[in-house]
């Protein structure tokens, strides 16, 4: 049965999932949260024709495993650059999962993405 924590125990809820823990998911290269964000940007591939600029928004678990699960876009400047983002966020590595109190646990990400216009 899992453990939960209430802050003073040890244990974390396995099936939970956080937004903040002691150590958060990280890719295989680290650097943390601009690492994502840089990831997704790199994989990222407008359909034809798209053009986008700004930022956008998605969300997305990290599993205990380090599996990406439960992506979903939060903000994109339309429908085609969101189907794109879902497209990135699956071409992402397993990361190095979450840990809280010597755990793996599963953690929810919702990194900004810049959208730069072609050049």
């Amino acid at each position: 049965m899992p453990q939960r924590s209430d802050g003073g125990g040890k244990g974390v809820d396995t099936k939970k999932v956080y937004d903040i823990v002691e150590l958060m998911p990280a890719l295989p290269n680290g650097n943390g949260g601009q690492a994502i964000s840089t990831a997704i940007q790199q994989a990222l591939v407008l359909p034809n024709g798209e053009k986008a600029e700004g930022r956008a928004q998605v969300e997305f678990v990290v599993d205990r495993k380090g599996r990406v699960r439960d992506v979903k876009v939060l903000q994109a400047p339309s429908p085609g650059v969101g189907k794109a983002l879902l497209a990135a966020v699956a071409k992402l590595p397993h990361f190095t999962p979450g840990m809280q109190n010597g755990e793996t646990t599963n953690v929810r990400i919702r990194p900004f993405v810049l959208l730069a216009p072609p050049r």
